[in-house]
């Protein structure tokens, strides 16, 4: 089951603007207003998830009249329906025992699920490619992750992808490329960029950029750039709608390039960037990425549609040796 497939998508009833090709907005009043607080180290980075005001709002403070940002009403997901990273299970084909068990370990940890890191959902997880098929499951999902506390959840990712390097954890099987120990990896030092990313909001109407994206079916390769900081390159012939939100996206993950060398982004990043001016007119997203393509890590190389079946498959092919 593709992450991406048409015939699952629907927005329940929701018409979600977009804008066309060639006419995104550029006025300066309606851009996305993405924080731009980075760090070189990701331990002192703190979050705000972003609420976005409405551009049409009055720009007199005095006036009673002024509209509010909008709000998006959604019944609230239960604990116990939240998606969870690697649902399918982990597999067996691992050098040493300690890896599988290390990583067990986190996923269980009381505190790595409070966080509920958009980052290892997005490749890595069955359950979040379904609610990804409704745009208010989704839209609830992203309320529930929105609300990590990111001076706890930042540092703890950062600490986690250290360790999982580690001998005595999963470090032979990082070298040796193994599909999920690398997938883990690359969503435990993404989580900064893509918790900006995915809790940004659209300035007309407030809503997730990335629901808008996931969820619209008229332009499919839209939420293909949030692969990126996954080591997964923007497949050929990608054309995603070239709005505020693909352009605060792309200006959030060039930020985090450009102050963290461990970052996948380094090695997919440049590409991309030219790839959606070229769609989008020069100048829409920073091509220049310092220590491009100097990336220490590991990509997957993946094609989006593909990413969250892609591992699952690898899970079960490992299970079956």
């Amino acid at each position: 089951m593709p992450l991406h497939n048409d015939l699952y998508r629907r927005q329940d009833g929701v018409d979600v603007e977009r804008s066309s090709k060639g006419n995104a907005k550029t006025t300066a009043d309606r851009r996305l207003r993405f924080s731009s607080t980075s760090t070189a180290k990701p331990a002192a980075a703190t979050f705000t998830p972003v609420i976005l005001p409405d551009s049409r709002s009055s720009s007199s403070s005095s006036s009673s009249t002024s509209a509010e940002p909008t709000s998006i009403v959604s019944a609230p997901v239960p604990p116990s329906t939240l998606p969870r990273p690697f649902d399918t299970g982990l597999g067996n084909n691992y050098t040493q025992d300690s890896c599988p068990s290390f990583i067990n370990k986190f996923l269980r940890n009381e505190t790595f699920t409070s966080c509920l890191p958009f980052s290892l959902l997005l490749q890595n997880s069955m359950s979040f490619f379904s609610v990804t098929k409704s745009y208010s499951t989704i839209t609830s999902t992203l309320d529930t992750a929105c609300k990590s506390v990111g001076s706890t959840c930042n540092p703890l990712m950062a600490s986690l992808a250290v360790q999982l390097r580690q001998d005595e954890n999963c470090a032979a099987d990082y070298r040796r490329e193994q599909p999920l120990v690398v997938a883990a990896y690359n969503g435990l030092i993404a989580y900064e960029p893509l918790y900006k990313a995915g809790c940004a909001r659209d300035p007309d109407e407030g809503k997730y950029c990335f629901a808008n994206a996931i969820t619209n079916i008229s332009s499919p390769t839209d939420s293909y750039p949030y692969y990126l900081p996954l080591g997964i390159p923007l497949p050929g012939g990608s054309q995603p709608s070239c709005t505020d939100c693909l352009r605060g996206t792309m200006k959030i993950f060039n930020e985090a390039a450009s102050n963290e060398k461990q970052q996948p982004l380094l090695d997919t990043l440049p590409a991309a960037a030219q790839m959606i001016n070229v769609a989008c007119g020069p100048g829409f997203a920073n091509q220049t990425v310092p220590n491009a393509g100097q990336n220490s890590g590991t990509s997957l190389g993946i094609n989006p549609r593909l990413g969250a079946l892609a591992v699952f498959i690898s899970s079960v092919a490992v299970v079956l040796v």
